[in-house]
């Protein structure tokens, strides 16, 4: 299911049909991450974990590499018959992410 998901979305970036959120454009500049960064994270990265149930549509979290091979995280939308989404990018780092594909257990 996630390997399907990951080549549907490369397939959509490839074919230049994806849109950026409002929120995903302010948090790149934030984090300074440039379009190049994500489209290679998405191209080349993995699914870490999969919202297929999210109110505002299917959507994943990926993480692969910015062109300078650090670490990011994209959340992006992937209903079929839409662009993909872009909602947002981000660093994964402490306290949330104990590494980049490992998630911080809050409760502890």
């Amino acid at each position: 299911m996630k390997h399907k998901i990951s080549d549907h979305i490369r397939k959509q970036l490839r074919d230049g049909n994806y849109e950026t959120t409002h929120h995903a454009e302010k948090e790149r500049e934030e984090e300074d991450i440039s379009l190049k960064d994500i489209k290679n994270a998405l191209i080349n990265g993995q699914v870490v974990e999969n919202y297929p149930h999210d109110p505002r549509g299917k959507s994943c979290l990926i993480c692969g590499l910015s062109l300078d091979n650090k670490p990011i995280h994209v959340v992006c939308g992937y209903e079929e018959g839409f662009p993909i989404r872009i909602i947002t990018t981000y660093r994964p780092q402490k306290p949330k992410w104990i590494s980049s594909t490992e998630r911080a257990n809050v409760n502890e």
